[in-house]
């Protein structure tokens, strides 16, 4: 629990200060995004966010990356296949405003990629994810039980673990 707060305080205060450094190196390259709408009334009314900096996600995939690496136990499984789908969610955010940058920019016909395409990355991202985690995930251990056996045992694992053994301890 103490671990989980850390990790939160952490993305904040790693938010909190690149957060302007990175909003001014955004300004100053002037990668922004300039909102257009298919109708004239919601165009005027977002003019005003002409040139907003665009990639704000990396920010958060950094802060979150950083805070993982720094509190979560990396030799789980389970937190690897996080940070790969972290990446790769992520990466595919970068790619969408990249392609929106080079448009706004006049070097490319694509307005970003068409939501078709972000919905089939991420479901395609997302069953290589669980084919993953199902065929590895039975390999990974819980304290000496992997989870097929822990879930056909007729005794329930408590939550507190034997100490001398490293094993769950159970309910009699």
């Amino acid at each position: 629990m103490l671990r989980m707060a850390a990790a939160a305080v952490a993305s904040f205060v790693i938010v909190f200060a690149l957060g302007p450094r990175m909003i001014r190196y955004l300004i100053r390259k002037k990668i922004g995004d300039r909102p257009e709408f298919d109708h004239a009334d919601l165009n005027e009314l977002a003019r005003h966010k002409s040139n907003t900096p665009t990639m704000g996600g990396i920010l958060i995939v950094i802060a979150i990356f950083a805070a993982i690496l720094l509190f979560a136990d990396l030799g789980n499984m389970y937190i690897r296949i996080a940070l790969v789908v972290l990446l790769l969610f992520g990466g595919l955010g970068g790619v969408d405003d990249w392609l929106k940058l080079r448009h706004s920019a006049g070097v490319s016909s694509r307005d970003g990629l068409k939501m078709w395409e972000k919905i089939v990355f991420q479901i395609g991202f997302a069953v290589l994810a669980a084919i993953f985690t199902y065929h590895h995930g039975a390999a990974s251990e819980i304290g000496g039980l992997t989870p097929l056996t822990a879930s056909t045992s007729r005794s329930t694992p408590s939550r507190s673990r034997c100490r001398s053994s490293g094993t769950w301890s159970s309910r009699s």
